[in-house]
């Protein structure tokens, strides 16, 4: 296809996506490979400066730039961000921005896109604040984020736009739930996920009488945490038998779904933002167990009791009928869908980023 040529590409813009990792293969960031390929199709043009360039093909009219953004490397990160940056927009000013969880590399151009007029849109989905955040949002046109409690920021330029999952690779079955109780959590194993409390709840569970094992997928996003998995393995050992506690290996998304057909139950305890691990699981229809409230306003909980426990929630789940457990688990499966499917992110997104 000639490119330059084609008049398919709806934006007049051309595009400038910064991202953390370009790797189809990445354990936290694997969707972002998947939101620059779909992008691609509505821009002539795309440059990505992403610190991680890995596994995965990108279109022809992509162009990758790895900045190779290394942690604690302060100086020699924002001097090769910024020449990156400059290397593109020197040679191509017809361009909007877009930065995709990356807000301290946002704070690092901002001033200069804002001085040079290019509209500068930035996800972020956290819960709390930062410095880098505080200052993006005096320079740039819009903040665009999940759900309105993952974004601790409020006002006109903040825009609401659920997750950008591909439901269409998450197949639904509906799981059946009974002895033994088979638990999984898939995500990083940092001390923010409080998997110690999910551990814990577990060994609770088979206390009460209920058979249990519990697999844990995934491993710290930063090495400074990987005093944490030491903590849990020690965790471990001080419970009775028969209680089973495996650890595995983070896995490709692709795989998610295939591999949790053999689990009962997610159970998840990050009370920050909605974690897209979550609606993944509901898309498969695996029942999810979590105390996190950005999913219980949007997806409901299962004894209807807005402070309830993991234990609480377990009981009242289990004490569903084969025909109310798949009832709720379609309901929640249709949410999932219409509010955070990929095509609908896409498409507000670009209404955002074109407008």
């Amino acid at each position: 296809m000639d490119v330059e040529n084609d008049n398919s590409y709806t934006a007049k813009t051309n595009l400038l996506i910064f991202n953390y990792a370009t790797d189809e293969k990445d354990q936290v960031f694997a969707h972002q490979i998947e939101v620059v390929r779909q992008l691609s199709i509505k821009f002539r043009k795309v440059y990505v400066i992403t610190a991680s360039r890995g596994f995965g093909s990108l279109p022809s009219n992509v162009t990758c730039i790895e900045s190779k953004w290394v942690q604690g490397k302060h100086f020699s990160n924002s001097t090769r961000l910024i020449k990156n940056f400059l290397g593109v927009v020197l040679r191509d000013k017809n361009i909007v921005v877009f930065s995709h969880m990356t807000e301290v590399q946002s704070a690092l151009v901002s001033p200069l896109t804002k001085f040079l007029r290019m509209k500068h849109i930035v996800w972020y989905a956290h819960a709390s604040r930062s410095l880098a955040m505080n200052l993006n949002k005096f320079m740039l046109n819009s903040i665009v984020t999940s759900t309105v409690g993952s974004c601790p920021y409020t006002g006109n330029k903040v825009k609401i736009l659920g997750q950008a999952i591909d439901e269409k690779k998450f197949k639904f079955t509906i799981h059946k739930i009974g002895s033994p109780y088979n638990f999984v959590h898939i995500g990083r194993t940092d001390p923010s996920k409080d998997i110690n409390k999910l551990m814990r709840f577990v060994e609770d569970v088979n206390s009460m009488g209920y058979e249990s094992t519990f697999t844990i997928v995934g491993r710290p996003s930063n090495p400074k945490f990987n005093f944490y998995i030491e903590d849990l393995y020690n965790l471990r050992k001080g419970f009775k038998e028969p209680l089973r506690v495996v650890f595995r290996e983070p896995m490709e998304r692709n795989s998610v779904p295939d591999f949790l057909e053999s689990f009962s139950i997610f159970i998840h305890a990050f009370i920050g933002s909605l974690d897209k691990t979550l609606v993944e699981a509901t898309l498969c229809g695996i029942p999810v167990l979590s105390i996190n409230h950005e999913y219980r306003s949007i997806f409901g909980c299962w004894s209807n009791t807005a402070n309830s426990s993991l234990e609480d929630e377990f009981l009242a789940l289990i004490g569903l009928s084969p025909e109310e457990l798949a009832l709720e688990l379609k309901r929640r499966r249709k949410i999932a869908e219409e509010q955070h499917s990929l095509s609908g992110w896409i498409e507000k997104i670009l209404t955002i980023l074109t407008n």
